[in-house]
């Protein structure tokens, strides 16, 4: 496979990459300073902070026993004056961010300089005659900070005549004041010190990180400091520095080289480590090709990513890209995805300040068997080091064809990664999933272990399961887990390796209390799980109790057969024991789940569980009607529905008293301790789908509302889930309890005959805090007739008049009427 090449221009803000990962110490043996004579001096640049490719020193001084030389005159009073000649490569000393900046006493002027670095563009000190030292020292430029220009790691060097040097100290990946403007504590001249590794990295000239199995890989390092140098595993001791020895890793493998680096009669080592692995190969023929970084040079999958080319071949042959988008991404102009396909090498790139992924579009299926990037040119922890490939006809369905789940050794700036095989068959396996019926069981139930991988040849599970099918599947484990923990291990192989995952379950003794019927919990027992916060107070199930940023969840222990339809009845209370003035907060959720923690699952507070579940959230906190008195059902995150309880007729409710702004919250569901719980009801009727009603103190605040449980994944197979409650309070307060709760199981579709629900008299605060005066009235319908709700002043026959007309509902009819006159009679009539 060929290497393309595209000239390096010279950015201002680039940096030169750190291949490996580097673990040594520096630190002088003897930590004493000491006196050298000489009559040159340099400071080689070998690393920037955050790997920039600009350099840049305010001053530069010299020291003897605490007093720095007066090189130049720098301290501008004609004493003691060391006069210096002061050099960097071709760069014109004298001119403009020259390096005789650096002695002028002036740390507002800067010595500038990009790459390359290294000694022939060392910052040299050329004296007069040889000068005795014992320390010296830099000041930071005035924007070093914001552009990275300060050296991390340099080597200070004496010469006698400029052409043999002396190594006088080293410093790697030291911990500079990084400021503008600033000196460092200054730097002691030693002549012992701990191996260094200055890079160990892939030899992108001969190879890329990711090999055909057979195929040879070339590494190439350089130490300072060291005598004995090895890698592991082979090829053992190799010279101190080297830029062509190649290794053979083994087929089907993903190998970790191991430089080591050391000195004779010193103990501490440097080790450095570059990842390579090998593959069969393969091809892969999609239209659409999407890639996306899941691991970025800053150890996580969050932050900048950016690249200069990106290109893909078959046989070696260029596969040409029609277009390629970025959706979700964030880019400057002119560093937009565009500039992946333009050809244009490293003269631009794509920077995304949101790794959004990138998707390659080839116009028609197209076959390729290989791909290559370009590293742009600065910052290199918006490299991606780790990322997968996906393929796809339709953008729609997408089939994983490269997973490169190790950090990759990406090269320097504006470097190639040569062309990168595609696995074919030694594709790694992917697990995406393994978990069980309920992490905690109850003796004699089955668990159920169900899992998810790709690209596995094989699968199976420890504990006497033994094989198990690729791709998705669940089975029943035979014999039963014994009482306590036990854990199950999933391995799934490939020719790219194997990947484990595990799942602990805990078994439990069946608890004594099989039924949910609960006339209060005063004797509720082991049957029910108790998480966060919650916990059995006197005789009611306390969610959270009235303190801030409280989280709870109470499950009972054995699934219930809610497919087939369910009535749930349990009495509500959100109190406050002390009202204050302040809104209560949050609420509660009666919650249906089907989640992979069962009865261990954690909640969301007043919002229930995320996933496979039906939740039925009561919130209490907001300053109006429709926020601070709101049932909610949601098919785990997904809103099926939003209501207000205050707003809807027939409801009444206890509200707070006055609060800090002077007004009551008459409209909240929260209310002082003591008062009568609110009775909730909720019947779920069963169908293709379901439907859904729920009552609040019998007042229907939803109804018909389509829910097919096992759509929304929150039955398991049989039909089964976990029923119970979770709760959350914030920076305002309540206590959320369940005074009683009872279910039952059946055909609930039954509705009461036509006639009166109630009448109240109350105020409508929809309109303001001090509320108006309104009449409600609500009455059971036939789902087949029409009704009218007519007025009359008198009774008389003649005065009655149509107030409203109504639908056939299955289910409640209510009406909210302004009260305008002082005497008003109302009926409801059946209309053919």
């Amino acid at each position: 496979m060929n290497r393309k090449k595209f000239p390096i221009p010279r950015y201002g803000f680039g940096r030169l990459t750190a291949i490996a990962t580097i673990t040594l110490c520096l630190a002088a043996t003897s930590a004493e300073a000491l006196e050298k004579t000489y009559r040159f001096y340099r400071f080689v640049t070998i690393g920037m902070k955050n790997d920039n490719d600009t350099i840049q020193l305010g001053e530069f001084t010299f020291s003897l026993n605490g007093t720095v030389l007066n090189t130049n005159d720098r301290n501008a009073n004609n004493v003691n004056v060391v006069p210096v000649t002061i050099t960097s490569g071709e760069q014109d000393p004298e001119g403009f961010e020259g390096p005789a900046e650096v002695s002028d006493g002036d740390l507002e002027t800067k010595w500038l300089k990009y790459l390359p670095f290294g000694e022939a563009e060392a910052l040299t000190f050329e004296f007069e005659s040889p000068v005795t030292i014992d320390s010296y020292n830099w000041g930071s430029g005035n924007d070093s900070v914001d552009y990275s220009r300060s050296p991390v790691s340099w080597r200070f060097e004496g010469s006698s005549d400029g052409l043999t040097w002396d190594v006088l100290d080293v410093r790697f990946d030291y911990p500079i004041q990084n400021a503008d403007l600033t000196y460092q504590a200054g730097f002691n001249v030693r002549d012992e010190f701990d191996p260094a590794i200055l890079h160990f990295r892939i030899d992108t000239d001969t190879s890329a990180g990711i090999v055909l199995n057979g195929s040879p890989v070339g590494l190439e390092w350089e130490t300072v400091s060291s005598d004995e140098v090895s890698i592991s595993p082979a090829p053992g001791n190799v010279d101190t520095s080297s830029l062509g020895v190649t290794v053979n890793p083994p087929a089907n493998s993903t190998v970790e080289y191991t430089l080591t680096a050391g000195r004779t009669g010193v103990t501490e080592t440097a080790n450095s480590t570059v990842n390579v692995r090998t593959v069969v190969g393969g091809e892969a023929t999609y239209q659409f090709v999407r890639f996306t970084a899941t691991k970025l040079g800053n150890g996580t999958p969050d932050g900048f990513v950016q690249l200069a080319e990106f290109s893909f071949v078959n046989d070696g042959s260029p596969v040409s890209v029609s277009s390629v988008s970025n959706p979700g991404g964030d880019s400057n102009d002119g560093e937009g995805v565009e500039n992946l396909i333009d050809g244009d090498g490293v003269a631009n790139k794509w920077l995304d300040f949101e790794n959004a992924p990138v998707i390659f579009d080839f116009g028609e299926a197209k076959t390729f068997d290989g791909y290559s990037f370009y590293t742009a040119n600065d910052l290199p922890d918006r490299d991606p080091i780790q990322w997968t490939l996906e393929g796809s006809n339709d953008e729609t369905n997408w089939t994983r064809i490269e997973d490169v789940n190790f950090d990759y050794p990406t090269p320097p700036r504006n470097v190639s990664t040569r062309d990168i095989p595609l696995p074919g068959p030694s594709l790694v396996a992917r697990l995406n999933s393994f978990t069980g019926s309920s992490q905690t069981l109850l003796q004699g139930e089955p668990l159920v272990l169900s899992w998810s991988v790709d690209a596995a040849a094989t699968i199976e599970i420890d504990q006497g399961v033994g094989p198990v099918s690729p791709g998705e599947g669940s089975i029943v484990v035979t014999p039963a887990p014994a009482l306590g923990d036990t854990t199950y291990t999933l391995t799934a192989s490939s020719l790219g390796g194997t990947v484990t995952e595990t799942f602990t379950v805990n078994v439990i003794p069946m608890p004594a209390t099989t039924t949910i019927a609960y006339d209060d919990f005063i004797s509720a027992g082991d049957e029910l799980s108790l998480r966060g916060s919650t916990s059995i107070s006197g005789d009611v199930l306390r969610l959270t109790p009235d303190e801030g940023g409280q989280m709870g969840e109470a499950w009972f222990r054995l699934r219930q057969p809610v497919a087939d339809g369910f009535e749930a009845t349990f009495g509500m209370s959100m109190n406050q024991d002390a009202p204050d003035g302040n809104v209560s907060a949050d609420g509660l959720a009666f919650v249906i789940q089907n989640s992979p923690a069962g009865s261990d699952s954690s909640s969301n507070g007043e919002n229930g569980v995320a996933t496979n579940a039906l939740n039925i959230k009561f919130k209490s906190f907001g300053f109006d009607p429709f926020e601070a008195s709101q049932l909610q059902v949601l098919a785990g995150t997904t809103i099926l529905q939003t209501r207000s309880i205050d707003l809807t007729p027939g409801t009444m409710l206890h509200g707070l008293p006055a609060g800090v702004e002077g007004d009551p919250y008459p409209y909240t569901l929260g209310s002082p301790a003591g008062k009568a719980p609110y009775q909730i009801r909720i019947v779920y009727i069963a169908g293709t789908p379901g439907h859904l009603d729920i009552y609040f103190n019998g007042i229907a605040i939803v109804q018909n509302l389509d829910v097919d449980l096992a759509e929304i994944g929150a039955v398991d197979a049989n039909g089964d889930a976990f029923v119970g409650f979770s709760a959350r309070t914030g920076g305002y307060v309540q206590n959320n309890d369940i005074t009683d709760w009872k279910m039952a199981y059946g055909d609930f579709s039954a509705l009461p005959p036509f006639g009166l629900v109630k009448v109240n008299y109350r105020r409508d605060y929809s309109a303001g805090p001090a509320g108006v005066p309104v009449l409600d009235i609500v009455w059971n319908a036939d789902g087949e007739v029409n009704y009218e709700l007519e007025s009359s002043p008198d009774l008389t026959p003649e005065s009655w008049t149509t107030q409203s007309f109504h639908d056939p509902v299955a289910g409640q009819i209510g009406v909210r009427l302004p009260i305008t006159e002082p005497r008003m009679f109302y009926r409801v009539v059946e209309v053919e």
